[in-house]
């Protein structure tokens, strides 16, 4: 079993928060330099199910590996935009809509986490290919119904707000880890300890 954080933006630590987010997508790094060409996934080839194998499209079964970072039991502590109390004990968490002067989620500390995610499941694949429920797990505000709207437009939405600049929106089709877990509303040492 690893640990690691792992950050997430006010709105999804809220959909945490209410029970609508059990997945979440994390862009794989195609511009690595293993990645020549950048090359595409042949899940055939796969020997271990964490790694990714990537090879040019010429050659076939040539290529570089990449392994993921995350696997079935990992558990992962939410990092997010946080401010310490006037007392510097407490902790005002921005997702509560407090207005305060915040402190990047990059410098949470563990301690000061307060929820846990256990990874279920983990799938690699383009994040075009998201599906209804899928979108809907990944936090989607209304209700997933036929006549309604997409829940998949929302997450593109929401995917080009974090993503594109970087160059990995929508459009360019990133290959993703597709994240399934368990949340559990408690710091990840006393989830440990058993004390949640």
């Amino acid at each position: 079993m690893t640990d690691r954080p792992i950050i997430f933006s006010g709105p999804m630590v809220r959909a945490l928060l209410e029970g609508r987010k059990t997945q979440t997508r994390r862009a794989l790094p195609t511009a690595h330099p293993k990645f020549a060409n950048h090359g595409v996934l042949d899940p055939e080839a796969l020997t271990d199910p964490l790694e990714v194998w990537y090879w040019d499209g010429v050659h076939d079964r040539v290529g570089a590996s990449y392994r993921l970072p995350y696997a079935p039991s990992n558990r992962l502590w939410v990092r997010e935009t946080f401010a310490h109390d006037c007392d510097g004990v407490g902790c005002a968490y921005r997702a509560d809509g407090e207005s305060l002067g915040w402190t990047s989620p990059l410098f949470m500390p563990r301690r000061l986490s307060r929820l846990t995610l256990t990874v279920t499941d983990v799938r690699v694949q383009r994040v075009q290919e998201i599906i209804r429920g899928d979108a809907m797990e990944e936090g989607c505000p209304f209700p997933n119904m036929a006549d309604g709207p997409d829940p998949r437009d929302w997450f593109r939405e929401l995917w080009d707000s974090l993503n594109a600049k970087r160059g990995l929106g929508w459009e360019a089709n990133p290959w993703v880890a597709a994240l399934t877990f368990e949340v559990h509303r408690c710091n990840i040492d006393k989830l440990e300890a058993g004390d949640a």
